[in-house]
């Protein structure tokens, strides 16, 4: 039987190694800011949704989510520890508090006012913990209940896939595909920099597609829409952290890089 996401939180905060990395090297000053908010209880949910829309503006490396932030177009489940733990029925409950912000996300989307879906979990414990076995099942459960699978097993391709829907016309649709991709506050400052959070753990899934159609409120993709999209991505994978001289000396630094050929070298 598998462990509830309310006995893994538990068991890292009270057994888990602490990051020995963040001693040396605190976390950056946009998160540190971040988390002044987030893990302030004198701020209710309302107010950690807008500190953390305004960190994904600003401070997210993925230049798709920072755009959405910025039109308002990014849907975010926030579940903080102290509910998960609270919860009288464990992962059956969590599961479906996800699935309900999920279907209201694909509501929104449906209009096009929506491209993209985070699920953000705080833990104030969790951050400045080892980034190890305990933290990796902690991401895989909360993505096995965000995508309702039984089971992610490392280096495999998940035959299910996230989908969402735009209107174009009042009968005619458009089905685009996404792929959910997780964040750890213990990215920061390492050679995974370009998939830190503030606040825990973040799986977001980002309908390229379907933003930048919603974007040029038109009913099919042109080349103008692929070229933007093609210029982001490209600009994402280059300022992936290592890539900039400025900064340098992390193992596996970079995380990516271009092709010299590419042209944006």
């Amino acid at each position: 039987m598998k462990s509830q996401m309310a006995e893994m939180l538990l068991d890292i905060k009270f057994h888990g190694d602490r990051d020995a990395f963040r001693a040396k090297r605190p976390f950056s000053e946009d998160i540190e800011a971040a988390h002044s908010i987030l893990f302030n209880p004198r701020y209710d949910k309302w107010g950690k949704l807008n500190i953390y829309r305004k960190w994904v503006a600003n401070g997210q490396p993925c230049l798709f989510g920072k755009a959405a932030a910025k039109t308002k177009s990014v849907f975010i489940c926030l579940l903080e520890e102290h509910e998960i733990l609270r919860m009288k029925k464990g992962d059956e409950d969590l599961r479906e508090t996800i699935q309900d912000n999920r279907q209201a996300w694909k509501r929104y989307a449906l209009e096009g006012s929506h491209s993209s879906f985070m699920v953000l979990l705080l833990s104030q414990s969790l951050v400045n913990k080892e980034p190890g076995d305990k933290l990796k099942e902690i991401c895989r459960r909360l993505l096995e209940l965000y995508m309702e699978v039984d089971r992610i097993d490392d280096d495999t391709i998940v035959p299910q896939r996230e989908y969402v829907f735009l209107r174009t016309e009042p009968n005619a649709f458009l089905k685009f595909g996404t792929l959910p991709n997780v964040f750890c506050a213990q990215g920061d400052g390492r050679w995974w920099h370009d998939h830190r959070t503030p606040g825990g753990i973040m799986i977001t899934s980002n309908a390229l597609g379907h933003f930048e159609l919603s974007r040029a409120r038109a009913s099919e993709i042109t080349n103008k829409e692929k070229a933007h999209g093609l210029d982001n991505a490209m600009r994402t994978i280059k300022n992936a952290y290592g890539n900039e001289k400025r900064v340098r000396g992390l193992t596996h630094c970079p995380a990516t890089r271009l092709v010299s050929n590419s042209g944006w070298l």
